[in-house]
């Protein structure tokens, strides 16, 4: 397939030879265009540009304002390849306007989708969603069906980075539909990619799988190597979700051989980029760093600045693995600059949160506590609600250690109200649920502990359970199949009342901090006081205690969550 891109290149550039020699301006416009498009399709970018000027150029020259705004449209295309989304978002303006100006509606439309795409990867997801609304209002205005499904997808990918999931897999089936009736097999291919996306964001790692064979099936179908590697790519992110890192490493050096050899060194970098990602995930940070500097040198050498911002946010995050805390602050405050550059609201988000995580470790509180506040920030302006809850809980944690226990108080109970609104968005997504299990497991131990620190010992008691409950209905679901609906007739707080009047049963409630090596118990029983006590144990064994004591009984301990903000 790499032959017969190259033989189209020849083939536009015989046909450029004769235009020039006759003198035909406006051939010579067309064939820079097709050869300016057949080396975007094998990724380099550069050349690209090179041609599609020589068209603006003869465009401009010879007045053909419609050719003028498709050498802007695809002078933008390339641009955004190039991750200089500032550059693409100025060139689709201008075809934008030119579309507007000859009454080209069709044009027109193109130029808001090509505008969303620009946003999102900036990071500007709700003004993205607004571009791709007016895209795809115009492509049913005009009855473009083609174009009807594109706008769908890309309203379905500006949804899921705003993690809205749901409305994203709605919005990837309808262009899947269309795909299908149209007979446009690659449209029908990045929709299962798409979708399988969508349910990996949601946990549902198994449909995700489906969904990116799917994927693959059509690439090799139709000899696109690139979305073949594409495919392998996403697969890979799948099964190190699983934690099958062995066939995550094999899916992501598929794809990375595939960029190679069809030339596209962007997505060549983005695949060492998921090489070091996985090998993090195992544990070797030191390979990790090496995969992750091969990402940085291909990022540098091809001007992707974002894919530039990514590998210095992940090096960050393996020298944080390593322990080095000082030398992940310096990449990322590298990610944050890049990012800042870029106009990526999102990715600054990232580099905040990871940042504060960094200055954490290194004992720096309140300097962790102002990058939380910004990352805070940065997830309400975008509609993050999951960074959000990530950002409050992180809050919640050096406010602890700073010893503010009220305002860490306050920081983990709109970390938990946000993760319970998140559940509730999505009642039907089991598999999302436990997938998120740990993350809402860890704010709602650091609720009940912080409330034990503030003294309230039953307080403390009630958020453990109701925790433990969610917990136990997921497990059910996921082990056994067997669902269960949370009782809504008896509180926690109300069935402990009943045990310390009426019950004649004494009953011992066990809780588990992992993160501070207690063992918290609380004992009930008809007539006496709620007592309280707290085990301390030594570093690392509490889980260890607590694991072999649930073995013994055959129960499940849920563990706590370790929040890293990785940039695939």
């Amino acid at each position: 397939m790499v032959d017969r891109k190259s033989q189209a290149i020849v083939c536009h550039k015989q046909v450029l030879t004769l235009a020039q020699i006759l003198g035909d301006r406006a051939r010579q416009g067309i064939a820079y265009c097709n050869i300016g498009n057949a080396y975007h399709r094998l990724g380099n970018f550069k050349q690209a540009i090179e041609y599609h000027n020589h068209a603006l150029t003869i465009a401009k020259e010879t007045g053909d304002r419609a050719g003028e705004g498709r050498a802007y449209g695809n002078l933008g295309d390339a641009y955004q390849m190039l991750s200089n989304f500032k550059q693409a978002i100025e060139y689709h303006e201008l075809s934008f306007t030119i579309a507007k100006e000859i009454g080209d509606r069709a044009g027109e439309g193109r130029a808001y989708g090509n505008l969303g795409n620009a946003y999102c990867m900036l990071g500007n997801f709700k003004r993205a969603t607004e571009y791709h609304r007016l895209h795809l209002t115009i492509a049913k205005e005009v009855g473009d069906r083609a174009e009807e499904g594109q706008g769908y997808g890309n309203l379905g990918n500006a949804y899921e980075c705003l993690g809205n999931f749901k409305q994203a897999i709605e919005h990837h089936k309808l262009h899947l539909t269309i795909a299908k009736e149209v007979g446009d097999r690659a449209g029908e291919g990045q929709a299962y990619g798409n979708l399988g996306k969508g349910y990996h964001s949601l946990g549902n790692l198994k449909q995700a799988i489906e969904y990116h064979n799917q994927d693959l099936t059509i690439a090799k179908e139709l000899g696109a190597r690139a979305g073949e590697g594409r495919a392998y790519g996403h697969l890979g992110n799948a099964y190190g979700r699983l934690g099958n890192f062995k066939q995550a490493i094999e899916y992501h050096e598929l794809s990375f051989a595939i960029a190679k050899e069809v030339g596209d060194r962007a997505a060549e970098g983005r695949a060492c980029g998921n090489l070091g990602i996985a090998c993090c995930l195992l544990g070797n940070f030191k390979q990790a760093i090496e995969y992750h500097n091969q990402h940085l040198a291909i990022a540098k050498e091809v001007g992707d600045r974002v894919g530039e911002g990514g590998a210095y946010g992940n090096l960050g995050n393996a020298y944080h693995g390593l322990g080095n805390f000082k030398q992940a602050t310096e990449y990322h405050k590298l990610y944050l600059t890049i990012s800042k550059e870029g106009g990526d609201r999102a990715g600054e988000g990232r580099a905040y949160a990871n940042l504060g995580i960094a200055y954490g470790s290194l004992g720096n509180f309140k300097q962790a506590k102002e990058y939380h506040s910004q990352h805070l920030t940065i997830a309400k302006e975008v509609g993050d609600r999951l960074g959000e809850g990530s950002a409050y809980f992180l809050l919640g944690r050096v406010s602890e250690l700073l010893g503010s226990i009220c305002e860490a108080l306050d920081y983990y109970q709109s970390s938990m109200k946000l993760f319970e609104h998140k559940r509730a968005l999505l009642q039907s997504e089991d598999a999302w649920k436990i997938g998120f299990r740990d993350l809402y497991q860890a704010a709602d131990t650091a609720l009940w502990r912080t409330l034990l620190k503030n003294g309230e010992t039953g307080e403390a008691l009630i958020a453990a359970e109701q925790g433990r409950a969610q917990a136990l209905i997921d497990i059910l679901k996921r082990q056994y199949g067997i669902v269960v609906q949370p009782s809504t007739s008896v509180e926690p707080k109300d069935a402990i009342s009943y045990m310390l009047k009426d019950s004649s049963i004494q009953t011992v409630f066990i809780a588990l901090d992992a993160l501070e090596d207690t063992i918290n118990l609380w004992l009930l029983g008809k007539g006496k006081e709620l007592q309280f006590k707290r085990k301390k144990t030594e570093r690392g064994s509490a889980t260890l205690l607590m694991e072999t004591f649930l073995k013994d009984i055959g129960a499940v301990l849920v563990s706590d969550a370790k929040i890293v903000h990785w940039t695939s």
